[in-house]
């Protein structure tokens, strides 16, 4: 299949923008405020923490240390962990979001000249992100070195291509893993069984 493309080398910085987070948005400050939960709006608070069981629950619209918390709303972005995973992409729906020091978000700038999809750029540009986090164990993520990258945009067509096999990938990833998981179960069955008959012999 013959790629067309819309455009080569563009800076990553001339199609989005982005927001960092907040120092000091930690658990205590958190709960301080569940409070006044009922009476304004809350935001999801984004880390570099990518299990679901590190996230940080909500925060409502709020100062911290006399700073009005991030906010990102109503669109589309990619999570960027900062520190930790550095470099690693989440890819965000529409929602109501804030984030910590940790933590960058992308989104497509209102003035970008080229037909992105954020889908794609989240599947083809991750290792372009990993090459701008420092190699170790608690690396951290350059987003001016990543915001100065140039990439190749091809036709939305075959951005879509992509999507619709990482979505394919995706799905034949969580059959493999309930396979595994049940072999590892019946295992684990299996052993208990042949120790328990093996005391009674």
């Amino acid at each position: 299949m013959k790629v067309k493309f819309q455009a080569y080398d563009v800076p990553i910085k001339d199609i989005f923008e982005y927001m960092s987070g907040l120092n000091g948005l930690y658990n205590d400050v958190i709960y301080k405020e569940i409070d006044i939960f009922n009476k304004k709006e809350k935001y999801k608070v984004l880390s570099s923490a990518i299990k679901k069981e590190n996230q940080l629950g909500y925060m409502p619209d709020a100062k911290i240390n006399n700073k009005k918390i991030p906010k990102f709303k109503d669109k589309e972005g990619i999570l960027i962990a900062r520190k930790g995973k550095a470099g690693t992409f989440t890819f965000l729906k529409p929602g109501k979001y804030t984030l910590t020091e940790v933590a960058y978000v992308i989104y497509k700038r209102a003035d970008a000249k080229y037909n992105i999809l954020l889908e794609w750029f989240y599947y083809a540009q991750q290792k372009l992100a990993y090459d701008n986090a420092s190699n170790s164990d608690n690396g951290t993520f350059s987003i001016e070195r990543f915001m100065n990258e140039k990439i190749d945009i091809p036709d939305v067509s075959y951005q879509q291509l992509i999507i619709n096999g990482h979505k394919k990938l995706n799905v034949e990833d969580k059959k493999l893993e309930l396979l595994i998981n049940k072999v590892d179960s019946f295992s684990e069955r299996f052993i208990e069984f042949k120790s328990h008959d093996e005391k009674l012999n």
